[in-house]
């Protein structure tokens, strides 16, 4: 349903089409995008292009975004078919989740195939289709049709990521570039995340081997586990030397060392690669493979090395190694080969495992100045790894030796012995940063991470105040992530923000976890920072752990945060926490609400092991506190509240909040999100009033309720009828994603536990049809789905009131039994026309044979996903 805010947005837009063409001016091709996506603006849409087509306004659509695109297939066909055409008109088309599924898809086969306005398409976008909405190898069939027939002869860039085309669909697509009579201009190809596998990356070469894209300038093949013969394929095509004009190449998360079957270690693919000629090849990732190699096998992984000292990789601008658990001989041989200068071009380097030999010979690379054109520095450590070479590196960093650095992340593991690496890394960059050596930088990311380990007191200390000492004029983000004693550290860089020097800083990441209860560090940073010491400041985000949060916020309610900053909080009592102190952190984050000091507020997030008690009531009230009785004046910047998650430990707290919420005379008119996803045995008290906030309308655009629970809790039959009740409500239209999960604790054969489940499963099945729900999209369910339960269940799911339905999750059902029929009968493509996902627990032979005899005999859904398992014997 419409709301009046979109509505008045549609007279705007329509407003300014119908403008430019009664002004015989041009409107911009974005409008004419946004007006044909939605229902109120799609004949003014209509009726620009036909003034464009008859040349009434000047204008020519160079691009269409349909990622946006909610009508049916009728006004896609219209739309695509209104089109103009000729060589000044469509360059570029966009799918979306509405486009790319169903019948709207065979529409949009139609047009490629046949569209005289598709042969001037230079970029076709069909790229991260929503989980349910994915294309599958029909489009390529499209595709390899419209290759074959010239229809697409001038494209320059097609992506289809993100879509599980397989091993099948992906040669599909692959064929189509063979059938072409011609070589075409083809520059860019993304197949990332397409389960294309071993077969459909070696099809895909054969193409290419082929010279049926010469021109091509990006490759992405990433996430598709291609394995050693999928490389080896891709091997080929570059031997050929068709490939000359390769500038990206993407084979991250590949397990390109790995055989396919088995899973042996195979480095002959990536051999036979990296001894080929890569002349105009600028960026490498790799990123994502084990290159280790096995226990035996003293250099296996060295070709990169070998290519970059060869000469072979010598445009090189970007390589990434991230997560290969790479050996300390073949980096060694990577930076080797970069001390040489066989890349003075280089510009992005990322590295894990640093140990002592790569560390020295890449700071002999820094300081021959055979890496000054270095602008993106990147180390992180693999899990288990102490990188203990780092801090020769940043020493060298230090003296100035990388004068184009914009981007520093440092991400390591530390232990108490030794302490070495990461004192040097803190002391070299203090060093740098008091002698202006890190002038360029503009992103700075560290992350220390520990095993029960504190970061060292002193260099903490002496780089917190640091940062201030006019060093970083250009930082715009500082990313830090550690664990102290005490809060000195803190202090330290509460005293480096508030000294002036980070002229330019905008967005702010601390995760810092501080021990002890004295120090006033925390009270001095949160006052730095809301009393306008970093005016600059417009992101903000805090994590913080144990009972240092109280003075954190204390020091925060000393001033006022900018309304035009953006904060997110996420809040951990800590597991060996007294309640005390996370009930008093959380009344002081209250207070600091009521009393507008933090209006930019966007999310509170709950987490971890520690526990809370009865203090987020406070919070509910201060979140809706209103003075007129309407919107909550206490959220008034222009960073709307959007979210709430809860995943620790509470007692009243839960229902203490929502309690807290439905009191306060206000609502929150931007929350988007609710996410209790580990609901305890004390919790089922809190669906009640939750439910009172749905009912009286406090969360108006509420999209995602997350109300569910890993272990066997009830919400219990009163808390189910209360949310079913709510679910009832108008307030509920804006609902677009459902999770629940209710487990009765007794056994399958206790009448008591049938019985509660069939009562909470026939309260949902009322509010699903009662018509509330009819923009719901992604419904999840748990339970034990007892045979009688299920039958409940299916009342709803098959009452026709929820045809909006894309993904339905049952994951605890078992059908074997009656309950199978039911669920068969509800699942109907007439019921739920736009069911593309079903994923249920699992069915026996019985069960699979009524599943098979009731889509026989009644359309089924247009499932595009089923996910179950079959019980054995099945």
């Amino acid at each position: 349903m419409e709301t009046a805010g979109s509505a008045h947005a549609s007279v705007g837009l329509c407003a300014s089409a119908l403008s430019a063409i009664l002004s015989h001016t041009s409107a911009p091709a974005e409008l004419i995008s946004e007006l044909t996506s939605q229902k109120a603006g799609f004949g003014t849409g209509w009726l620009v292009l036909q003034f464009i087509k008859q040349k009434h306004i000047r204008l020519s659509v160079s691009s269409v975004d349909l990622s946006e695109f909610s009508l049916d297939a009728g006004k896609l066909g219209l739309l695509l078919s209104s089109l103009p055409a000729g060589p000044d008109f469509l360059e570029g088309l966009k799918g979306g989740a509405s486009v790319c599924y169903g019948r709207s898809l065979f529409v949009l086969d139609r047009f490629l195939r046949r569209g005289a306005v598709s042969a001037s398409l230079k970029n076709l976008d069909l790229s991260n289709q929503s989980v349910k909405n994915r294309l599958r190898s029909l489009t390529m069939k499209a595709l390899r049709s419209a290759f074959g027939e010239g229809t697409l002869s001038k494209l320059l860039g097609l992506d289809v990521s993100n879509n599980p085309l397989g091993p099948s669909g992906v040669p599909t697509l692959a064929r189509g570039l063979s059938a072409s009579e011609q070589a075409l201009p083809l520059q860019s190809l993304k197949l990332s995340k397409t389960a294309a596998k071993a077969e459909g990356v070696k099809a895909l070469s054969a193409p290419l081997k082929e010279g049926k894209a010469p021109s091509l300038q990006v490759l992405d093949l990433g996430g598709n586990d291609m394995r050693a013969e999928g490389v080896g394929g891709l091997a080929g095509a570059v031997g050929a030397g068709t490939l000359s004009s390769l500038r990206v190449l993407i084979l991250k998360e590949n397990c390109l060392a790995k055989k396919s079957e088995g899973g042996e270690w195979d480095f002959s693919g990536l051999t036979s690669l990296f001894s080929h000629q890569f002349p105009a090849l600028q960026e490498l990732d790799v990123s994502g493979n084990s290159l280790e190699g096995p226990d035996d096998n003293e250099s296996p992984a060295s070709m990169i090395g070998e290519a970059l000292e060869g000469g072979r990789l010598g445009a090189l601008r970007t390589l990434n190694l991230l997560s290969t658990r790479i050996r300390r001989e073949d980096l060694t041989a990577v930076c080797t080969a970069l001390a040489g200068g066989t890349a003075a071009s280089l510009q992005v380097l990322k590295l894990c495992q640093i140990d002592l030999p790569p560390a020295q010979t890449l700071a002999s690379a820094f300081d021959s100045n055979h890496l000054s054109q270095l602008r993106d520095l990147t180390f992180e450590d693999d899990a288990g790894w102490l990188s203990e070479g780092l801090g020769v590196v940043t020493r060298c960093l230090a003296s100035g030796k990388a004068p184009s650095l914009i981007r520093l992340k440092i991400g390591v593991g530390h232990s108490t012995d030794p302490h070495t690496h990461v004192d040097e890394i803190l002391g070299g960059l203090a060093e740098g940063l008091r002698e202006k050596r890190f002038s360029s930088l503009e992103d700075l990311d560290l992350e220390f991470w520990q095993d029960d380990d504190f970061v060292p007191t002193e260099p903490l200390c002496e780089f917190g105040r640091a940062l201030g000492e006019g060093g970083l004029s250009s930082l715009r983000r500082l990313s830090l992530s550690w664990y102290e004693q005490l809060d000195a550290g803190v202090g330290a860089l509460a005293e480096g923000l508030g000294s002036g020097g980070l002229v330019s800083l905008e967005e702010l990441f601390l995760q810092i976890s501080c021990g002890g209860e004295e120090g006033n560090g925390c009270r001095e940073l949160g006052k730095v920072l809301s009393t306008g010491k970093v005016p600059s400041l417009r992101k903000l985000e805090l994590g913080w752990v144990d009972s240092s949060l109280q003075r954190l916020v204390e020091g925060l309610g000393m001033g006022c945060l900018s309304p035009e900053v953006a904060v997110d909080l996420r809040v951990d009592p800590g597991e060996d926490e007294v309640d005390d102190h996370g009930r008093a952190a959380v009344q002081a984050l209250a207070a600091l609400i009521r009393n507008r000091k933090v209006a930019g507020l966007r999310k509170i997030a709950f987490e971890g092991g520690g526990r809370i008690e009865g203090s987020l009531s406070d919070l509910g009230q201060a979140l809706t506190q209103s003075d007129d009785g309407g919107v909550s004046t206490r959220l008034v910047g222009p960073h709307a509240f959007e979210e709430i998650q809860i995943d620790c430990e509470t007692v009243e707290g839960l229902s203490g909040l929502f309690n807290g919420i439905a009191s306060g005379r206000g609502c929150l008119p931007s929350l988007d999100t609710i996410c209790v996803p580990n609901l305890l045995e004390q919790d089922f008290v809190a669906a009640s009033p939750l439910a009172e906030c749905i009912t009286k309308g406090k969360f108006p655009r509420l999209r995602k309720l997350h109300f569910a629970c890993d272990e066997d809790v009830s919400i219990r039959r009163e808390g189910m009828q209360a949310l079913s009740i709510a679910l009832c409500s108008p307030h509920a239209k804006s609902l677009r994603s459902l999770t629940l999960r209710s487990v009765e604790n007794e056994s399958d054969e206790n009448l008591t536990a049938i019985g509660a489940e069939c009562a909470q499963m026939g309260a949902l099945a009322v509010a699903f049809s009662f018509g509330q729900l009819a923009g719901l999209q992604d419904l999840s369910l748990g339970g034990a789905f007892f045979m009688e339960s299920v039958s409940s269940l299916c009342v709803g799911l098959g009452s026709g009131k929820l045809r909006s339905l894309r993904s339905l999750e049952l994951p605890d059902a078992i059908l074997v039994d009656e309950g199978t029929s039911a669920l068969c009968q509800a699942l109907s493509a007439e019921k739920l026309p736009q069911l593309r996902s079903l994923k249920l627990g699992s069915v026996d032979d019985a069960g699979l044979k009524k599943i098979i005899t009731a889509w026989g005999a009644t359309a089924p859904p247009p499932l595009e996903r089923l996910d179950v398992r079959i019980l054995p014997g099945g």
